[in-house]
């Protein structure tokens, strides 16, 4: 099984190419809070989908793997947006984003896959 090293900039680092990592916009993070708010959510997705795909292929993970543990720190996301919202004075939105995406990426890589074929027929 492979194993994540530890590297505090990994996402960043990898993610630098894109200028929105560099400053979120308390705006757009407060229009998330509501699910029903579908340009502020494209706009999300816009800026920070190639940001987590990429930190996510970076690590190691296939395409298909990548977009799968996505839709799942996508979800994190709104589900944690909606309960309560975001403390600046905590974390910058980035800093928070990277941890969940850290997360959800080691509990990628300890889980058994998933994606076993099943099926075949009676003859």
């Amino acid at each position: 099984q492979q194993r994540v090293e530890p590297d505090a900039h990994w996402f960043v680092a990898e993610a630098n190419y894109n200028q929105a990592m560099l400053t979120t916009s308390p705006t757009l993070i407060a229009r998330l809070q509501s699910p029903e708010d579908q340009e502020a959510w494209c706009r999300f997705f816009e800026l920070y989908q190639p940001v987590v795909l990429r930190s996510l292929q970076y690590k190691g993970l296939s395409l298909t793997d990548a977009e799968d543990v996505a839709q799942q720190i996508f979800a994190s996301v709104a589900k944690a947006l909606q309960s309560r919202p975001h403390d600046h004075e905590r974390a910058k939105f980035r800093t928070w984003l990277e941890r969940v995406t850290r997360n959800a990426l080691l509990n990628a890589m300890r889980s058994p896959r998933r994606d076993v074929a099943v099926g075949g027929t009676d003859a």
